[in-house]
């Protein structure tokens, strides 16, 4: 991610198709400028096959993506 601003709070949460939060962590705050946030420990066993949507909560910015588990 590149972060423009000085960050106070980020929070990663991955919802089901209906909406659901299945998984949410507080990351905590980042410094300005490009880091690669490794999200491995979100995307655990328990998450079986399907579409997801991942919400990367940066102070007042929101970025949602979907995303798709195939093992």
């Amino acid at each position: 991610m590149d972060y423009g601003n000085d960050i106070n709070s980020v929070e990663v949460s991955i919802y089901d198709v209906e909406g659901r939060r299945v998984v949410s962590k507080q990351i905590g705050s980042r410094e300005q400028g490009r880091r690669e946030e490794y999200l491995g420990r979100l995307l655990h066993k328990g998450l079986a096959n399907g579409v997801y949507f991942i919400s990367i909560d940066c102070d007042s910015f929101i970025l949602k993506e979907k995303f798709t588990i195939l093992k």
